[in-house]
């Protein structure tokens, strides 16, 4: 597919940076960022391309509702994030006596105007191997908080702190994670600053903007069946028929066909939906491939499904678009055919044809004994 051109009039975004304080976040990238400019994999997202379209203010060709869910989840992780900021500040200080200070001002890499950080806090400097050095806090759930326990930081987590430091300059930084379970545990990450990133980092955003300013976007990811691309908002601008036709039929029927919204004003409705958002989110950054819901989940969806009702399409509080219809099934009645047509039933019945593949069933065995 060939690569669109930008309009002209989202080009002065790029070529001025700073020409709109309104227009700022669109201007460079953050370090929140850092990991889809780099197409590395992290919550369901990840891709430079789609890091374009957001920057040109693309408008979403997929607004699914996974999609509007994970928006206003992740606004909801942000708002827990910042009222938890100071906590973790606070505990980080008290268990390594160092100093840390907050600099609310946006900071530019200097010889990249297009690559831009709010670090969360500074480190205050306190000896020759350790002079000034960045802070980023995150707060996540147990299951978040035990799998970077296990497995250390996530890449998007260590990427961030990377983007902080090459922004600033600074030399070294920390990672502090504070969970938001028990007794609110700390665990913190020294980082010193990585040379080699430094210069992915420069490569890849010179060419990001340089590619936008000449009109061209960044190339797509190499497999249409990648999980990004198939949750991806822009998918559709992005691959089109290629992604997956019969999906592509689908959603433009949905586009083309959608339904009225029941206005609904109800408080325990969108409570129960930001909920639901919630666990979503926390199930993402786990990378769970697992289709089973959880416990939580199942029980949040039933709620939400009584609350509803009737109603089979509303708008509630104006937040959410919420559909909730009746599955339909179609496939043989294979009861009522062995009940009313034996012989056909007897005629095309299959029994122990072998498939090709072999099954494999293993027992732990204990005393002897089979569990």
């Amino acid at each position: 597919m060939a690569t669109p051109a930008i309009p002209e009039q989202r080009l002065y975004k790029i070529l001025e940076p700073e020409a709109a304080d309104k227009q700022e976040r669109l201007s460079y990238i953050g370090g929140s960022e850092a990991y889809e400019l780099l197409n590395e994999r992290q919550y369901g997202r990840g891709c430079a391309r789609a890091l374009a379209y957001r920057k040109l203010e693309t408008p979403e060709d997929v607004p699914t509702a996974s999609a509007r869910d994970r928006a206003i989840s992740m606004r909801a992780l942000y708002k827990r994030g910042h009222i938890l900021e100071d906590v973790a500040a606070q505990l980080y200080m008290q268990d390594t006596g160092r100093s840390l200070i907050r600099r609310r001002r946006l900071i530019r890499n200097p010889d990249l105007p297009g690559a831009g950080v709010h670090t969360d806090r500074l480190i205050v400097a306190y000896d020759e191997e350790h002079p000034t050095g960045d802070a980023e806090i995150k707060t996540h759930a147990e299951g978040v908080f035990l799998n970077i326990l296990r497995n250390g930081l996530p890449p998007a987590h260590n990427l961030q702190v990377q983007w902080s430091l090459f922004c600033t300059g600074h030399v070294w930084g920390a990672f502090i994670i504070l969970g938001v379970f028990g007794e609110l545990p700390l665990k913190h990450f020294d980082v010193r600053r990585d040379t080699a990133l430094m210069n992915i980092f420069r490569d890849a955003a010179t060419n990001f903007w340089q590619g936008l300013k000449a009109g061209y976007l960044p190339p797509q990811l190499p497999d249409a069946s990648d999980v990004r691309c198939k949750v991806c908002p822009y998918r559709l601008t992005c691959r089109g028929e290629m992604l997956d036709p019969a999906e592509y039929r689908r959603l433009m029927r949905e586009r083309e066909g959608k339904r009225a919204l029941t206005e609904l004003n109800n408080d325990e409705l969108d409570q129960a939906l930001a909920d639901r958002a919630l666990i979503l989110s926390e199930m993402e950054a786990l990378d769970h491939d697992n289709d089973e819901d959880p416990g939580a989940l199942q029980l949040v969806t039933k709620r939400i499904k009584a609350l509803m009702g009737e109603t089979e399409a509303a708008a509630v509080n104006k937040h959410w678009k919420v559909y909730c219809s009746d599955h339909l099934w179609s496939g043989l009645d294979i009861a009522r055919l062995r009940s009313e047509q034996p012989e056909i039933y007897q005629r095309y019945y299959i029994k122990e044809r072998p498939t090709g593949t072999k099954r494999l069933r293993v027992y732990a065995m204990h005393d002897g004994t089979g569990l």
